[in-house]
């Protein structure tokens, strides 16, 4: 290129601006325009000057240009240009610009990103979803074999040549090995920098290994694929939160709805439900072993005998499957679509004939599959039934009067009034309304229903220690949640085997009575708050080896004439004693200030934070810019509209609360909790501010023994 061509320019030291079209990269490289952006850098379409051929070349982000993600972007160099595969983008070269910038130069795919084609359809028929499954398998089988993990399998890192014809041989590509890393470490460098736990990966779609920054292998990839398959059949993601964090935390503790239930009423092969479910396992030794697996068992939908074509290994493989094999796949799909609505069949349970009599019935601890209850109670009570079918035994819950609000699995909340499936090992989370929750014998028939969340409505009129008793019958409950219930007694959860979250938030319940829960000091979310002197609880907590998420909320303004208090700089150090504690939420603690947060950060790596009404000013954004969070939300009162933005422009999901939203705030404290309600979700919802506090109990905490 002349120098005298005024679209040309070379890239300046230090300049952190998008390139424009005709900048020189490496001096072989001219800008035409830029892709997108992800991993650790911006992507360009470019053409390479002698070649006259274009690529996407990846440049590494400037404001990240540390010596880590330097070194971190050299290894994916590596490790990708090692890779050639029908299934991958292949890359060609890779290196350091004049100014310092490390560059990656891929193929130029042409395709249709898989997310684009499921906003436009919503939903993808089951033959087309299995094979681009497999294609997918294919390509990450062969990566796994090179010791490569992709990290971040996500429906925009997969790129679908001919998105009207059903996915074939290399006309699917997996793209942006931005995050991967090598399986096996070389020399100690890659444990060297994956050493700090930082999280990699896109909440959406990341595995529960990533979600607790711990190590990952290959079944992570196989998680992630199982969520965008999930996504192509039901139009949504397994888990969807408000917030990134929610989101991650969901992942944590709940289990996936079915394909069924996850799209609204539309069947499936019984043998897909299953694979979905097997990939979606929160244990990766519950999922599949490895992709062969995976790619075996989607083939088999179809086709009993197909068998898994051999992948030959090497820098240049041989495709590892024929045109008879994709002729037999493709067949497969045609049968199995117009034969697995005959497969499928469930024996819909017996419904009572005449629901407004005043009968009701008794526990089901003693049903054998298929027996009605008895009559003795009244029948408002709600009731479960299990009954056996070809396909094995089949949960329902019965709700013959409103009740409240319930949800199946991660699907969403509604009426509680009906009867509801319960697909084998999907957990259910009910929130009782003012009637049902006043009834202390109101879920005795349910002792044998798994809870993943328990807890009262809005309305907490009539709810005393003698209503929280209704819970000792239950033996399943893993998130009680009693939040704005004037409660002060804990006992019908002593001995609750299962619990890991709990939530006490504007109660009476004293640290005495925590002590006596046995799964105190193993619970993985605590919410509590406001009280006297929050330094014995937090003492408490420091013994806990699981507390991964924490909220404390302290008195609001109007409620100064209590003697609680938020927390401040003094607690902050048994904050970092804390051994896992990842995710912190502040509310209403106005002397938890920058002082309390530089402590805080510069002792304990954390991956989320939420300040609400706490005093946290602009000085503290270039700490904020040094973290590897992966969601902040923020009161930001008495900031200027520049430092705002300032707050906009970190690398993770900002949620900031502006004071013009302080009087919705207000508001929407009086919702109760979202039904998956952890902690950091970012609606009010979460704060559970909306009871008066005027009853709190004025009385001091007893020590830590």
């Amino acid at each position: 290129m002349s120098e005298q061509d005024p679209t040309t320019r070379t890239l300046t030291q230090g300049e952190v601006k998008e390139l424009s079209p005709g900048t020189l990269i490496a001096r072989k490289y001219k800008v035409l325009s830029i892709l997108g952006s992800g991993g650790m850098g911006i992507v360009y379409l470019v053409e390479q000057i002698d070649l006259k051929k274009k690529f996407a070349l990846k440049l590494l982000d400037v404001s990240r240009q540390t010596d880590v993600a330097v070194r971190r972007f050299q290894l994916e160099a590596k490790m990708a240009a090692t890779l050639r595969h029908p299934n991958l983008v292949e890359v060609h070269d890779f290196g350091i610009n004049d100014d310092g910038q490390p560059f990656l130069v891929m193929d130029y795919v042409t395709g249709v990103p898989l997310d684009q084609i499921i906003k436009e359809k919503r939903v993808l028929p089951v033959d087309y979803v299995v094979a681009l499954a497999i294609q997918v398998g294919f390509g990450l089988m062969y990566a796994h074999e090179q010791g490569i993990v992709h990290r971040d399998i996500k429906p925009s890192n997969i790129i679908v040549l001919n998105p009207n014809k059903l996915p074939g041989e290399g006309t699917v590509k997996i793209v942006d090995f931005g995050i991967a890393k090598l399986m096996q470490s070389e020399g100690g460098e890659i444990q060297a920098l994956t050493r700090t736990g930082e999280i990699f990966g896109s909440p959406l779609y990341m595995s529960p290994e990533q979600c607790r920054g711990t190590v990952v292998d290959q079944r992570t990839d196989i998680y992630s694929l199982g969520c965008v398959v999930y996504e192509c059949l039901t139009g949504l993601p397994p888990f969807v939160g408000d917030t990134a964090m929610s989101t991650m935390v969901k992942r944590l503790t709940d289990r996936a709805a079915s394909l069924k239930d996850g799209s609204l009423g539309l069947d499936f092969p019984p043998a897909l439900e299953l694979i979905v479910q097997k990939m979606l396992s929160v244990e990766p030794d519950e999922r599949f072993r490895d992709f062969g697996s995976v790619i075996q068992s989607l083939m088999r939908i179809g086709d009993p005998d197909a068998v898994l074509p051999r992948q030959v290994k090497g820098r240049k493989p041989k495709i590892a499957y024929t045109k008879q094999i994709l002729l037999v796949l493709v067949t497969a799909f045609i049968c199995c679509t117009g034969t697995y609505f005959f497969d499928k069949q469930f024996v819909v349970p017996a419904l009572l004939a005449d629901v407004e009599k005043p009968l009701s019935i008794k526990s089901d601890a003693n049903l054998l599959p298929g027996e009605m209850p008895h009559f003795e109670t009244r029948l408002q009570h709600p009731w479960r039934q299990v009954v056996d079918t070809e396909h094995g035994a089949e949960e329902f819950l019965h709700f013959p009067a409103a009740s409240g609000l319930i949800s199946i699995g991660s699907a969403a909340e509604r009426p509680a009034k009906g009867v509801f499936r319960i697909p084998q090992g999907t957990l259910v989370s009910f929130k009782l309304n003012e009637e049902a929750a006043t009834d202390p014998s109101f879920l005795e028939n349910l002792s044998e229903v798994k809870f993943g969340q328990l807890g009262f409505g809005s309305a907490q009129v009539g709810i005393d220690n003698q209503t929280l008793k209704m819970f000792t019958p239950i033996k399943h409950i893993e998130h009680l949640c009693i939040a704005g219930a004037p409660i002060s007694n804990l006992e019908p959860i002593y001995d609750a085997p299962y619990l890991s979250r709990l939530d006490v938030t504007d109660t009476h319940v004293p640290l005495s009575e925590l002590l006596r829960v046995k799964r105190f000091r193993e619970l993985l979310l605590f919410n509590f708050g406001p009280v006297k002197e929050p330094k014995k609880t937090l003492a408490a907590l420091a013994e806990n080896s699981r507390l991964n998420f924490l909220k404390y909320t302290g008195p609001e303004i109007n409620e100064q004439k209590t003697n609680a208090r938020g927390l401040n700089l003094s607690d902050v150090e048994l904050l970092i004693k804390i051994p896992h504690l990842s995710s912190l939420a502040v509310l209403h603690s106005p002397e938890f200030n920058d002082d309390c947060l530089a402590k805080l950060l510069n002792s304990k790596k954390m991956d989320a934070l939420e300040l609400k009404e706490c005093s946290i000013s602009p000085r503290s954004i270039p700490l904020l810019k040094r973290q590897k969070l992966v969601n902040l939300t923020l009161t930001t009162v008495g900031w200027s509209k520049t430092d705002v933005a300032k707050l906009h422009q970190l690398p993770f999901a900002v949620d900031i609360r502006e004071p013009r939203l302080q009087e919705q705030d207000a508001k929407q404290r009086q919702k109760f909790s979202d039904t998956q309600a952890l902690f950091f979700d970012s609606s009010e919802s979460l704060s559970h501010d909306q009871s008066k506090r005027s009853g709190k109990s004025d009385h001091e905490e007893p020590s830590v023994k």
